[in-house]
């Protein structure tokens, strides 16, 4: 199994003999997978397994069925310097300085979970999207709309995981599924799906 795992601290072996046990299995035994969740739940525990750093400010969890493999998590947004960045793959992001945002684990064959966290609010809107990595170059593929795809936004509240937003992914064409917008307080639904071959031009 391909696995990118961009974080800032040392990654135990339970990570890894999580996600592989996950890789195997359906969505049942995978805590983001499936869950019948309401907001403002909390689950203080949840990530537990992945042994994330606990203080944050928002976290972004991506799942998805078996097709397409490699589907890409990408969080744009301003940084305190007044300019914007853009946290992907290719440029994974920072945990303590700026941008205060970090992929902390990329997936690349099925099922996520992929997770970004920003760790410090800058002022500006935030914009989340998934990319069909798989399928970039198509301009026809129902691939991502039919894949299963979801997106849990959690914040922490008094020390938990809670539950803000539940979004799955739509039933329309579309290798650029644009989830949201996040100004610091308010988070803005945009669900719209496009087609996009180049993920450096996401924004």
């Amino acid at each position: 199994m391909n696995i990118k795992f961009y974080t800032n601290i040392l990654v135990p072996i339970i990570l890894l003999s999580f996600l592989i046990f996950n890789q195997g299995c359906n969505s049942i035994n995978n805590p983001f997978l499936g869950t019948d969740l309401n907001d403002n739940s909390t689950h203080s525990s949840i990530f537990d397994d992945l042994n994330l750093p606990k203080d944050y400010e928002l976290r972004i969890v991506v799942t998805w069925g078996v097709n397409p493999t490699d589907l890409d998590s990408h969080l744009t947004g301003p940084n305190s310097y007044g300019s914007r960045f853009h946290c992907f793959y290719i440029d994974k992001g920072n945990q303590l300085t700026d941008p205060f945002a970090l992929l902390d684990i990329d997936i690349m064959n099925s099922f996520g979970p992929e997770v970004t966290t920003i760790y410090k609010i800058n002022d500006g809107i935030y914009r989340f999207s998934v990319h069909d990595y798989t399928d970039k170059e198509s301009i026809s593929s129902t691939i991502l709309s039919t894949s299963n795809a979801n997106v849990k936004l959690y914040r922490q509240i008094n020390g938990e995981d809670r539950l803000l937003n539940n979004f799955t992914v739509p039933n329309t064409p579309g290798t650029l599924w644009t989830v949201f917008e996040f100004d610091g307080t308010n988070i803005v639904p945009i669900n719209t799906m496009s087609f996009q071959s180049v993920p450096n031009l996401i924004n």
